[in-house]
């Protein structure tokens, strides 16, 4: 993939079908690349509940997203004997608000609010994920992107 100015969001391709997300999750912690993601999103198919072989991850600044694609572009994931070896693109859309906004969005019209189909949030101070529903409910004085 080609280096893009002010990419913070990239699609990680060739992800086999069978990983859920918190399995692909923990195959990024053992790379040692998520120390800067603060949205990790992996769409399911609904039906076959198996993911679309894509993820979305959203990195705090272009650096961390630059480093992240070069940590994770040509690896082969453990589980599953996949010959399948990932690759990156920047995202059509990009931004953490934007991200989750698109994705919410999605979701609801899917009808699929389930927790397997959200995606996953992380605080970047901290690396640790945060719920979802604050950064949803208006109610909670929170705002999608407030940090």
């Amino acid at each position: 993939a080609r280096k893009q100015e002010g990419v913070t969001t990239v699609m990680l391709r060739n992800i086999p079908t069978r990983y859920t997300q918190r399995l692909l999750l923990k195959g990024l912690q053992d790379l040692g690349c998520t120390h800067e993601v603060d949205l990790l999103y992996l769409p399911l198919d609904s039906r076959k509940q198996q993911n679309l072989g894509y993820a979305f991850v959203d990195c705090c600044t272009p650096e961390a997203a630059e480093a992240f694609c070069g940590v994770v572009r040509g690896v082969q994931l453990p589980l599953f004997r996949s010959s399948k070896v990932l690759d990156t693109c920047p995202a059509k859309v990009q931004g953490f608000s934007r991200n989750l906004k698109a994705v919410m969005k999605n979701l609801r019209k899917g009808k699929n609010l389930g927790s397997e189909f959200q995606p996953l949030v992380f605080d970047p101070a901290t690396c640790r994920q945060i719920p979802l529903t604050p950064l949803l409910d208006p109610a909670a004085g929170t705002q999608v992107g407030a940090w």
